[in-house]
């Protein structure tokens, strides 16, 4: 698409993105609605030659998930979600860790990130607000009340409050990457679980 208007820029590509803008917004935060139409000509060739390595990849997101998981098993402050007993391969597209910030001497979720992130360590938020809670579902509400009903959820309304994650590229590292980031997260427990 070719145009010299940015504003029309921005709605095509907010579009073609999930609804996510392209300039200056979360990462997680859907402002219209759309479609995932991401690649492009040129992304679409080299995953065609990146296929060829997937199945190696895989194997080894999945044993360094595993490592994580089983590094963790210790550490108070964070639950990683469980793997279902049927599950034999798993996507490791992210690490998702459930933070209890009362085991962490009451430190919100931004700063115990802020804290890990200084030890070097690449972890994140999630949503941070439901999906009712998004922009695209509240001006449809608005502007259609009777298209949208919205409920109470308070699971959900808890879990943007204390869901993390680790991108999944950091699982094709050196397994020394893994224990380092339990290290941390280990560090940072410590030193605050008895701040309250």
């Amino acid at each position: 698409m070719t145009t010299g208007s940015a504003e029309i820029h921005e709605r095509a590509d907010c579009i073609q993105n999930v609804g996510r803008a392209h300039m200056g917004a979360q990462r997680w935060m859907h402002n219209t609605f759309g479609w995932n139409l991401r690649p492009s000509e040129y992304v679409a060739a080299v995953l065609l030659h990146r296929l060829k390595t997937l199945e190696t990849e895989q194997e080894m997101r999945f044993s360094r998930f595993n490592l994580l998981r089983k590094l963790l098993s210790d550490v108070n402050c964070v639950e990683p979600l469980g793997v279902g007993p049927g599950v034999v391969r798993h996507g490791v597209y992210m690490f998702v860790l459930r933070y209890k910030p009362e085991r962490c001497g009451g430190l919100d979720i931004g700063k115990f990130l802020s804290a890990v992130g200084a030890e070097g360590i690449p972890i994140y938020r999630c949503y941070e607000e439901t999906l009712a809670q998004q922009p695209v579902v509240r001006r449809m509400a608005e502007k259609h009340p009777d298209y949208i009903r919205t409920l109470p959820t308070p699971v959900s309304d808890q879990a943007v409050k204390e869901i993390a994650y680790i991108s999944h590229e950091i699982f094709l590292g050196a397994e020394r990457d893994i224990i380092e980031i339990a290290a941390a997260i280990r560090k940072v427990e410590k030193h605050y679980e008895h701040r309250a």
